[in-house]
């Protein structure tokens, strides 16, 4: 090649030998000679860059999956109000409502998509190093991620919010039954030591007992009347984010979710998040 810079350059200084020109001109030679002949450099190129894409062996695989997984979470934390009032939430139970029951359903219609790729999708894991529960969707599509993680937490929130009223019906409501049992018995007991019966000593005691049995009754009414508003125990820290994950962690998700958590002691085959 450098045999025929030699000619073409020496053509081209009018019959002078190469050896004779200044550097300038010599590399005005070379540079010339290059552009004439671009495709003895390229070709080479390209032919060894082709040869190391095809013997490397996770290239093609690399090159054809071209699936994007995502993981959306919406993180729930405690709420303090609620955990001072006595109404703490249980996070492992809280977790594994969103996989059972209604929630999955609800989450589906809300969505408008099959409740099997909720149940395939979604999983809430409790954290009881930062007192949350965070709920997590999987999948290919990253909006969607994000609305699923949202509705299961908001579904979720909501179904802690109702069992919370429904338990404060329920206390409430059995105070009052107390204290209107109480209430009767005392007034009959009233009515026979009215009559001084015999026995009325051992009547008075009875009454006597019964009146500080009522006493301590409409204390915890009392309690119960001036506790806050029921609440789900929960509250939502931000709306749900996504970020883009392996495969490899993808399948290890869904594992999860198959497979089911360990509610019970709140661990789980998953890291805690960093």
């Amino acid at each position: 090649m450098q045999d025929v810079l030699f000619v073409r350059v020496d053509n081209a200084a009018g019959g002078a030998k190469f050896g004779d020109l200044d550097a300038l001109t010599r590399l005005k030679g070379y540079v010339a000679a290059l552009r004439r002949r671009w495709y003895l450099i390229v070709v080479p190129v390209v032919l060894g860059v082709a040869m190391g894409w095809v013997s490397t062996p996770d290239a093609p695989a690399s090159i054809v999956n071209s699936t994007r997984y995502y993981r959306a979470s919406h993180v729930l934390i405690v709420d303090g109000q609620a955990a001072q009032s006595g109404r703490a939430v249980n996070l492992s139970q809280a977790a594994y409502l969103v996989s059972t029951g209604e929630i999955p359903q609800k989450v589906a219609t809300k969505v408008g998509v099959p409740v099997d790729l909720v149940r395939s999708s979604v999983i809430a894991l409790p954290r009881a190093g930062v007192e949350a529960v965070e709920v997590q969707a999987v999948g290919t599509n990253k909006a969607q991620s994000m609305v699923l993680a949202d509705a299961a937490a908001g579904e979720l929130l909501s179904s802690l919010k109702a069992d919370a009223k429904s338990a404060a019906d329920t206390g409430r409501d059995q105070v009052i039954g107390e204290l209107d049992r109480l209430d009767g018995e005392i007034s009959a007991l009233n009515g026979r030591i009215a009559a001084n019966p015999p026995n009325r000593d051992q009547l008075e005691a009875q009454q006597r007992s019964l009146s500080n049995q009522y006493s301590l009754a409409y204390e915890q009414f009392s309690q119960l009347a001036n506790l806050p508003a029921p609440t789900a125990g929960l509250v939502s820290l931000e709306a749900a984010k996504a970020v883009v994950i392996s495969e490899s962690e993808f399948n290890a998700i869904s594992k999860t979710i198959r497979d089911g958590a360990d509610y019970v002691t709140g661990t789980t085959t998953m890291a805690e998040p960093d």
